[in-house]
């Protein structure tokens, strides 16, 4: 980069990008791309630091992405490789080895394995992928002392720590997961076992508990992965109280009866169809249930509160849904630090303030629905995160996993106009002392979310927002990675 390493003024000038693993036939010279700084942290002097992070001008090319970042405490022993561009290797030039211990300035020293090439100068900024967790971990840095050249990897939550807005939200807030959510959908891995064998097992299966369990994602982004992962064709339905029951079937059995391997039919949220009309939920289920078992290669799962089994269940279907019903119980303190802790892994910079994982499970135990209020509160802690640490201050101030939900609830009435909000708050359910409370047990209005038209529907503003999560910042992907200098 043609830059003093320990001068804290970053350069000025822009830096080009080669981006030599990414084919592309129509071209003889590899792909190049355009960069600036955005972050530069001058080599410390106890010699941390050397550390620039590049933000990409122009669009990335087709066919170029993101790899998996993952923060990994525990590396000894752990196999990895790195790509270097040492001198005259202008292509590149592979380094396998393993991790050995943390240094004191937190990071981890690098072994290269014996015979192999070494780690140089040419290898410093480059990604490091670890075998084990199937991510990169960190960045390489190669140091020169007395002639010795020794390689440490840089942990990857150290690299996104210099800039907190790098770090993506890994929490959904009042959103259910899906399955592009998969990699951050932790606490389940049992429950995702035993759902995957009723599939295997029975033509209809039945995922029940109470609101709140979290049942439509385990579903998503628990059981389809899976699913798909096997071969399996998914056909979603989405029946909708008032639309026919025969649109929502319309080409369904044709799908599912053609040729290929087994097609599962899943049908999210049906207490909602059941609750509002029992009856095109109870003909819904029957017409499933002669699909399943006019086929061996067709299979339905379907979510609903346990009691609602008892308003749409036939005779008929007694047989198929006594064995094939799966019951989901709320998590238990062990889930639930797993559903807390672990997706934090994968905003590698982001850390919780020591007693803070633990203050969380102890209020949550007496919280019924606990599962969308604990995403929700973190969620909002990622907002106001302090650096990259989720603090006790910032849970206090979002009122705790009890208030969490009701004070982000508040600040979106806020933003309202006064008679606007006057109006809202008088068709939203609430307890005394505490604006739009009932917010805070998922806030009904008709559905399991606050919706825009909701809020139209009753003050008549364009600005009407919406109770989930959806209201608060995200976060930003980032938009560029650490790279060689």
């Amino acid at each position: 980069m043609r830059g003093d390493p320990y001068d804290a003024t970053p350069p000025a000038h822009r830096v080009e990008l080669d981006l030599p693993l990414l084919d592309d036939p129509d071209r003889d010279e590899p792909v190049r791309v355009t960069a600036e700084v955005a972050r530069w942290i001058p080599i410390a002097p106890e010699g941390t630091g050397d550390i620039a992070v590049l933000r990409v001008r122009n669009p990335l090319p087709a066919g170029a992405r993101m790899p998996p970042l993952r923060r990994v405490d525990q590396l000894w022993d752990h196999s990895f490789r790195v790509l270097g561009f040492p001198d005259g290797s202008a292509d590149g030039v592979w380094a396998t080895g393993r991790f050995r211990g943390r240094q004191g300035t937190r990071w981890f020293q690098m072994q290269a394995a014996t015979g192999e090439q070494p780690i140089v100068e040419g290898f410093s900024g480059s990604p490091v992928w670890d075998e084990e967790s199937g991510a990169v971990v960190g960045m390489t840095v190669a140091t020169d002392v007395s002639g010795t050249t020794t390689a440490y990897l840089i942990p990857i939550d150290l690299v996104l720590g210099v800039d907190p807005e790098l770090l993506p939200c890994p929490y959904r807030g009042l959103e259910p997961f899906g399955e592009e959510h998969a990699s951050f959908f932790f606490g389940r891995d049992d429950d995702i076992d035993r759902l995957v064998d009723a599939v295997d097992r029975r033509p209809l299966v039945a995922v029940a508990g109470p609101s709140g369990a979290g049942k439509s994602s385990l579903v998503r982004a628990g059981l389809l992965p899976r699913l798909r992962a096997g071969g399996a064709r998914v056909t979603e339905l989405r029946p909708l109280p008032g639309r026919p029951v025969a649109e929502v079937l319309d080409g369904v059995a044709d799908r599912a009866t053609g040729p290929g391997g087994r097609t599962v039919l899943v049908v999210d949220q049906f207490e909602e169809l059941a609750a509002t009309d029992p009856g095109a939920a109870t003909e819904l289920l029957e017409r499933i249930g002669e699909l399943v078992s006019a086929s061996d290669s067709v299979r339905a799962v379907l979510t609903l509160r346990s009691a609602t089994l008892d308003d749409v269940l036939v005779p008929e279907l007694a047989g198929l849904l006594g064995s094939g019903t799966v019951l989901v119980p709320p998590m238990d303190r062990g889930q639930l630090r797993h559903a807390i802790v672990s997706p934090a892994e994968r905003a590698p910079g982001l850390s919780f303030e020591q007693g803070l994982v633990d203050r969380i499970l102890d209020d949550a135990a007496a919280e019924p629905g606990q599962l969308p209020l604990v995403e929700s509160l973190l969620t909002e802690l990622w907002t106001r995160r302090e650096g990259g640490y989720l603090t006790v201050r910032a849970y206090e101030e979002a009122g705790g996993v009890a208030g969490v939900v009701a004070t982000h609830a508040e600040a979106v009435v806020a933003g309202f106009d006064p008679a606007d909000a006057d109006r809202l708050r008088r068709c939203s359910p609430r307890s005394p002392g505490r604006t739009a409370t009932a917010a805070s047990s998922a806030g009904r209005c008709a559905g399991p979310r606050w919706q825009p038209t909701c809020a139209r529907s009753c003050c008549g503003s364009p600005r009407a927002g919406s109770w989930s999560s959806n209201a608060a910042p995200t976060g930003r992907r980032p938009s560029s990675s650490p790279t060689r200098p």
